[in-house]
């Protein structure tokens, strides 16, 4: 993208879907809702390097990502340790048949 204009807006726009996705992700972790995917990353295709007046928006999105990092490690933890208290609980066993079959 040779226009800076343009790619300046490029950026705005890729800062803004990162931040937006770290938030949400972030709130996801923290609710009892069903979970989302995430599309994997992918570089976007020629988009140039990062505007130097877009560097303190690039660190506060990363500082966003890395919280909400944080608050998914810290649910996923959690998750673990309910899992492995519910996987404790000792499974009663039936103590033999349960229906006769008298016709046979």
């Amino acid at each position: 993208m040779t226009d800076p204009a343009g790619r300046h807006d490029a950026w705005v726009r890729l800062l803004d879907d990162l931040a937006a996705e770290a938030s949400g992700l972030r709130e996801q972790a923290t609710t009892t809702d069903a979970a989302t995917t995430v599309a994997p990353w992918q570089e976007p295709a020629a988009l140039g390097p990062l505007p130097g007046t877009l560097a303190a928006r690039a660190q506060e999105v990363l500082a966003a990502q890395e919280d909400a990092i944080t608050v998914i490690s810290a649910a996923m933890e959690r998750a673990r340790r309910h899992h492995d208290a519910v996987a404790a609980v000792p499974r009663p066993h039936p103590a033999g048949p349960v229906y006769i079959d008298l016709r046979g």
